[in-house]
């Protein structure tokens, strides 16, 4: 099963992300009841990840994109980081890589490059299972009752071990506690310069096998300090988790009342003091 969509459901649709230039990007409708008709709507996606992004990067920084979909934020980070730096967009799902190649190319991305692959603990194949009205909602781990497709993994230590790199993005569904088991090398050589901004979504961490505590214990080991990225109108603050574990557990606790086992906030995590500095100035000055 392909998944490719039919040339009727493509439409290329206008991005006003407000702080960058407008740009084009294709993408598929279909069953799609979320991403393309709110694109269409509102010409963004995921406000305060896109609010945020755009604040804190700078030219000439390198970011990575993790589960990059069609290209949303790989060409909004292509902008923010300009020719002088470097996009690498990872994205499994073979129907989503070729609008993501596309729509990079349509924009003259010339600092991104692509690779079809999930990212993961170590290097393997496996099964993407594709949500069939929610295409973002792709997810390594088995879902009863939904289609799925071959697709290799690696880890980024093994993809980009040697690389330096300013910022990660991660909306992987569920799988964000094996790339981190994957990335311990990445995040102790560039300890004073690394951001994450990644998903934090329980249900789909514990579907996956990772409990919130056992989330929490990953990221203190590696040094992390964590922030929830808040949202009010425009505004997007960074608000401190202080007590890890009990900090996970309280978010994840006031998101379980929504009743959707996809329920999900963002986190944005740095490891080292001068990183922290850095990143938090640049998050509180606003551009």
């Amino acid at each position: 099963m392909s998944g490719a969509p039919k040339p009727s459901d493509l439409q290329l649709l206008t991005v006003r992300p407000g702080g960058v230039p407008e740009f084009r990007l294709l993408v598929a409708f279909g069953a799609d009841e979320r991403f393309a008709p709110c694109l269409r709507d509102q010409g963004f996606w995921e406000e305060a990840e896109t609010l945020l992004l755009q604040r804190i990067l700078r030219p000439g920084m390198s970011v990575v994109d993790l589960g990059a979909h069609v290209g949303y934020f790989s060409v909004l980070m292509s902008q923010c980081v300009g020719p002088e730096g470097r996009v690498v967009a990872f994205e499994p799902d073979p129907a989503h890589f070729r609008l993501l190649c596309a729509n990079l190319l349509a924009n003259a991305c010339d600092q991104a490059e692509v690779r079809r692959l999930a990212i993961a603990d170590a290097k393997g194949e496996g099964r993407l299972f594709r949500s069939p009205t929610n295409p973002g909602d792709q997810r390594l781990h088995a879902v009863a009752g939904r289609p799925s497709v071959a697709v290799r993994y690696d880890s980024l230590d093994s993809q980009l071990g040697h690389a330096g790199l300013d910022l990660v993005k991660m909306d992987c569904q569920g799988s964000e506690a094996r790339i981190l088991d994957g990335m311990t090398g990445l995040i102790e050589r560039n300890r004073e310069r690394l951001c994450l901004l990644m998903e934090f979504a329980p249900g789909l961490l514990h579907q996956a096998g990772c409990s919130v505590d056992q989330f929490a214990a990953r990221l203190d080991q590696l040094g992390g300090c964590v922030f929830l990225v808040a949202r009010s109108g425009r505004a997007v603050r960074l608000l401190e988790v202080e007590e890890l574990a009990s900090g996970l557990r309280a978010i994840a606790d006031r998101m379980a009342q929504a009743g959707e086992e996809d329920a999900s906030e963002n986190l944005f995590v740095v490891f080292g003091p001068g990183a922290r500095q850095t990143w938090l100035q640049r998050g509180s000055q606003g551009g």
